[in-house]
């Protein structure tokens, strides 16, 4: 199939006249891409842009055909196909050109509706989809940059192995949206693919608009935690105490016992196994807090700062993470560069972004929404009649379980048996989450199943339906249906993740309905980050109370969970971290803006 595609690269009018002619040709996709001089859109720039299809694919220096390539985008009137629709119209419409959203189309999203357990980058998924050997152009790019001593920012645009490289992209692109758009988009899962790319549309506005960095009190607290780390070091009897096997090997010899095991079969000294060794082994604190520290430092506070520094990320202070739409096999939504959707709760961090001056932060999140789509896929009577009283469902399971006068910790214990439940943990991961030895968690365990049987009953009739989808096998492969009915692949030997998948990648679908829903509402200009199941949106002073006022309207869900409601907590604030201000101190003393009440309420 990929003999017979011819490769050009535009570098005279005669060129762009056949380009032309070749772009009045019938087709079913004219895919679209650009090369860029790296993933930053606030201070990298295109390169190279491309158009192609299954028979041709066409490489333009972006310097000297800029307006060439726009007119192409503008004029161009049917489907336009991108791999990755969010970057490449991310970095186009930061140069002036938009690709219509009424045209616009992205493979990533079918190659993950196809099969959301495989390959998602265009190499991998052509390779599966369209011809094996569309890697083949990887290697040779590698080894011209390497001989040229080149980067993607700085090969010239006329060396073949690049052009040809970047042209053969989009006719990838293009064959691949023709072998699964009918099986995909435009097939079983046109729902859930239309609520891809109009979230994508939401994502790339949020993208180009960015967060401002407070860089006086990134410094200040990058200066602090240093402090506290050099601290920290000389106490901890191993080289890197980031190193999972030093910390391992470090605990053992003191006499720790380590039962909780990673997805891959390592034992696991994660924070939650550290936090329950603490008492008995304090090294396993100081352990805990100098990761806790360090991962603030190196994967937060250096990237926040301007571009320039070290691992610096921030343009004029402004920081602009990526977001990957399907950043998992779920569909749940990730953030990279820097990782904001692994931010640990509180203030350290967060206190660092701030609305910019005339605005406030107003911020959305849904109330224990992984629980509520727990109990009503479970049709779980208890539960859903907890929350049909309006009862926080933690408090209602340690008031039953441990009587009026619950202790903090027995509620906790109870909330971490309920995620447990949702997450798919097993009793060891349980225990040392809740802080109790393994033999209670298995009693505390047995008992919340007897106050809940519909939640065993669900996750006992997941298991069995994915093993029978799967043929009884456990080298098998079954699936879960979402809300918008598409499928999640699950593994016969991890069949025990169905429920996880199940309501993490419905969740998922209700915040993207609900991100495209505001958008049509008209705060679409202002929506600025999602982190899991909370929205932030960033609001002149004036638009403060109606902007609460639609998104407390509009956000709820009544549809996608029957038998629950999906609430949602709003809040405003002028600096991210305040929204914590009842639960975390500040780490560097800050206070909210002297209008932030006033405009609130």
């Amino acid at each position: 199939m990929l003999d017979d595609i011819q490769l050009h690269l535009v570098e005279s009018l005669d060129d762009v006249e056949q380009m032309m002619q070749w772009l009045g040709e019938r087709r079913e996709w004219l895919a679209v891409d650009v090369e860029t001089t790296g993933l930053n859109v606030g201070c990298d720039w295109i390169r190279l842009c491309q158009f192609g299809d299954g028979a041709h694919g066409w490489a333009l220096d972006w310097r000297d055909w800029r307006g060439v390539c726009a007119e192409v985008v503008r004029k161009y009137d049917r489907p336009m196909v991108t791999h990755n629709l969010l970057f490449d119209s991310k970095m186009l419409k930061a140069d002036g050109v938009v690709i219509p959203q009424r045209l616009a189309h992205c493979s990533m999203i079918m190659s993950h509706l196809a099969d959301p357990a495989g390959y998602f980058d265009l190499k991998g998924s052509a390779s599966r989809w369209v011809d094996k050997r569309a890697r083949a152009g990887q290697g040779l790019l590698k080894a011209a940059m390497a001989q040229g001593g080149w980067t993607w920012a700085t090969i010239p645009v006329h060396v073949p192995a690049y052009w040809q490289y970047s042209a053969m992209d989009t006719c990838l692109s293009a064959l691949l949206a023709e072998r699964l758009w009918s099986e995909t988009g435009g097939g079983p899962y046109r729902e859930a693919y239309e609520l891809e790319l109009a979230t994508i549309h939401c994502l790339r506005e949020a993208e180009l608009a960015g967060l401002l960095v407070d860089e006086e009190y990134r410094r200040a607290a990058t200066e602090k935690l240093e402090v506290e780390i050099a601290w920290l070091q000389p106490q901890i009897p191993c080289e890197n105490p980031g190193s999972d096997q030093q910390v391992v090997a470090l605990l053992q010899a003191q006499g720790a016992v380590l039962f909780v095991r990673t997805e891959h079969g390592n034992l696991s000294v994660d924070k939650s196994v550290l936090a329950y060794l603490e008492p008995q082994f304090p090294v396993a604190g100081l352990i805990r807090a100098w990761r806790q520290k360090r991962r603030f430092v190196d994967n937060y506070l250096l990237k926040f700062a301007e571009v320039g520094s070290k691992r610096g990320l921030a343009v004029e202070g402004v920081l602009r993470a990526s977001t990957q739409p399907v950043g998992a096999k779920t569909g749940r939504m990730s953030v990279k560069d820097p990782p904001l959707q692994t931010l640990p709760r509180g203030r350290v961090v967060r206190d660092a972004i701030v609305a910019r001056p005339g605005h406030v932060f107003v911020g959305a999140d849904f109330a224990g929404m992984e629980m509520r789509a727990l109990a009503s896929f479970a049709h779980e009577e208890n539960m859903l009649a907890a929350y049909a009283r309006g009862e926080d469902l933690h408090n209602f399971v340690a008031r039953t379980l441990y009587g009026e006068a619950f202790t903090k910790l027995e509620r906790t214990v109870c909330k971490n048996a309920g995620f447990a439940k949702v997450y798919g943990a097993g009793v060891e991961k349980f225990a040392v989450t809740a802080k109790i030895d393994v033999p209670t968690a298995t009693a505390f365990l047995e008992r919340y199943d007897a106050m809940f049987p519909g939640v065993k009953e669900f996750m006992e009739a997941n298991v069995r339906e994915v093993m029978a989808r799967a043929g009884g096998q456990r080298n098998g492969t079954g699936y879960v249906v979402l809300t918008d009915g598409r499928r999640l692949p699950v593994p016969g030997e991890k069949a025990y993740v169905s429920t996880n998948y199940k309501i993490q990648g419905s969740c998922a679908v209700t915040t993207k309905q609900k991100i495209v829903e505001l958008d049509a509402a008209g705060l679409g200009p202002y929506f600025r980050l999602a982190v899991h199941d909370e929205l932030l949106y960033e609001v002149p002073h004036p638009l403060v109370r109606r902007a609460r006022e639609v998104i407390e309207r509009v956000m709820p869900d009544r549809i996608n969970f029957p038998g629950v409601v999906l609430e949602v907590d709003t809040d405003v604030f002028d600096r991210w971290g305040y929204h914590y201000r009842e639960d975390y101190p500040s780490f560097i003393p800050t206070e909210p803006a002297p209008w932030l009440t006033g405009v609130a309420t």
